[in-house]
């Protein structure tokens, strides 16, 4: 129910990371790699492709908190402490003010409709409603 098309919009990306870390994994972040979208969005569609990323962010820390509320906990301290100071990469990446403000509110949003949806015991993921066909994050390995 994670990623692109999907009820949660994004962060499929996110939730794998976090599952992968809680896992005992690490992960490796380098310059080397390089990713190619083919297709692109408007600028007047920003805003909303804006918002579905952090709602879909807000949506898989909930499904993570529900799991692991220490080290979720953990992750957000420090999230909200770059958000609130406005420094640090992510905070500088919400771009002015208001985005900032909006951004949160999307993320926000995603968090409870996260915490609201049931999680699978066994795969840990997101369980959908009968009328949603396959989410996105379904076929992926549990993690934990």
């Amino acid at each position: 129910m994670l990623g692109a098309g999907a009820r949660f919009k994004a962060a499929e990306e996110a939730d794998f990371t976090m599952r992968a870390l809680l896992r005992g994994a690490f992960v490796y972040e380098t310059l080397r790699a390089s990713v190619v979208h083919h297709g692109f969005y408007r600028w007047d569609e920003l805003p909303a492709v804006m918002w579905g990323y952090w709602y879909g962010t807000g949506a898989a820390c909930a499904k993570s908190f529900k799991g692991h509320v220490g080290p979720t906990v953990a992750v957000l301290a420090r999230l909200a402490w770059n958000w609130a100071g406005g420094t640090r990469g992510m905070p500088e990446s919400m771009g002015d003010t208001p985005s900032r403000w909006r951004r949160l509110a999307a993320f926000a949003t995603g968090f409870g409709a996260g915490m609201v949806t049931p999680l699978d015991k066994t795969t840990g993921h997101f369980v959908p409603p009968r009328s949603e066909p396959g989410p996105a994050d379904e076929g992926t390995p549990p993690l934990g």
